[in-house]
């Protein structure tokens, strides 16, 4: 398995982990090439491309239920985009 895949597969595991603890776990050479890994993830979207996804022109045109799963995918994919901050 490549490096990359190994890093991104790991972070995915585990979400909080730190650049210097996905280097450590995985006996990779510095944190600069875990973050490099993490930096150019191909999957990676913009915050703008998911919000897209999900945005509606009339939320008072939908249901109750069709509003929270709305605000459930938005509140996943800030996740996935921003991860936990650091």
């Amino acid at each position: 398995m490549k490096t990359r895949d190994r890093v991104i597969a790991y972070r995915q595991r585990h979400p909080s982990a730190t650049v210097r603890e996905i280097q450590a776990a995985l006996g990779i050479s510095s944190p600069s090439v875990v973050q490099y890994h993490l930096n150019n993830d191909s999957r990676r979207v913009t915050l703008e491309d998911a919000l897209r996804e999900v945005r509606t022109p009339f939320a008072s045109t939908l249901k109750h239920e069709e509003a929270l799963a709305r605000l459930r995918d938005i509140n996943r994919l800030s996740y996935a985009v921003l991860g936990d901050g650091r």
